[in-house]
């Protein structure tokens, strides 16, 4: 049997494996989302009982994404598209809309409506990530052969606080999140300059992670509203014996972050044979296990997810070679 499944590491993900609560939220990205709301003229709090929801619609022809997110009580901005894009995995641009094709949109429900309401999504992961991003020694006081490399990463994390700060563009929450954890696997290597050298593959893994978001943030720039960031569906068959093998759950984590105690290990939200998903741009480990439990029943096969033209789908075949 492969030594994969004796290694340290893979009991390490098994033990500190943080779901996201895909499969508990997998009904609306609303779901177990911290979510600031607040009237748009004058800026304030809102009234208590207004919350947020969702609701299908068919855009009529010429209607426009700010027409939409206003009828519903939203006023438009990165946020309110970014948990558009989220709700419409398919849909890769806001401008024009797709013509008869279901939309799910956010809508504001509850209370007195006393103006639009901004949306601010993940407000508190955001500060997370500021917080870690902060908390990196200052460059200078680095010095080692991960120098270039070091370089790179502290520009694209600069960057990306523009990016956030500014609300410049929408991100994905996933995609907030596997920074944030590669910023604390980076500040933890940090934390002991004398094994930097030791520590290179790490580094070098974060910085080529960094190097596709980078590209995928600059191609989402574009007129307003912005287009979706760069994503793809990928999709997955578990195999034994060349037949395929149901009820797998598929678990994937960043190359970066794989085997590291800050890895927050993502799932599909759908089981095996064949299950799907939408990934952002990284590169990742995929492997399959049973429903809530990762230990891999699979290979862990590197996969690079990267945006392809009309939404081809990214196959993945993972070899079973236990018996679940």
């Amino acid at each position: 049997m492969s030594s994969f499944f004796d290694s340290a590491r893979v009991l390490l993900l098994a033990l500190l494996v943080i779901s996201r609560a895909v499969a508990a939220s997998a009904a609306s990205p609303l779901a177990g989302r911290e979510n600031d709301l607040r009237w748009a003229q004058p800026p304030r709090a809102i009234a208590a009982g207004v919350r947020l929801e969702t609701a299908g619609i068919e855009a009529s022809a010429g209607a426009t994404i700010e027409e939409l997110l206003k009828a519903n009580g939203i006023q438009p901005g990165n946020d309110a598209f970014a948990l558009v894009y989220e709700l419409n995995p398919d849909l890769e641009t806001l401008r024009p809309l797709p013509r008869n094709v279901r939309l799910v949109l956010p809508r504001v429900e509850g209370g007195t409506r006393e103006s639009l309401v901004t949306i601010a999504l993940d407000r508190r992961l955001k500060a997370e990530l500021e917080r870690e991003i902060a908390a990196l020694p200052d460059l200078k006081s680095i010095n080692g052969p991960a120098d270039a490399d070091l370089r790179e990463i502290y520009d694209f994390l600069k960057y990306l606080r523009t990016i956030v700060a500014n609300g410049i563009l929408p991100v994905s929450r996933e995609t907030l999140e596997q920074i944030k954890a590669e910023a604390a696997l980076l500040r933890r290597i940090l934390e002991k300059p004398a094994d930097l050298a030791n520590e290179q593959a790490k580094i070098t893994a974060i910085r080529n992670d960094f190097e596709v978001r980078r590209s995928a943030f600059a191609e989402s720039r574009g007129p307003e509203p912005p287009t979706r960031w760069l994503d793809a569906r990928v999709v997955v068959r578990t195999l034994r014996d060349g037949k395929e093998l149901p009820n797998l759950q598929i678990y994937y984590v960043p190359e970066a972050l794989f085997g590291q105690k800050e890895a927050v290990v993502g799932q599909f939200r759908q089981l095996s044979s064949p299950a799907q998903e939408f990934l952002p741009e990284a590169n990742y480990r995929l492997w399959a296990g049973q429903p809530d439990n990762p230990a891999p029943l699979s290979n862990a096969k590197p996969v690079e997810v990267r945006y392809r033209a009309g939404r081809e789908p990214i196959p993945v075949d993972l070899t079973i070679r236990s018996s679940p």
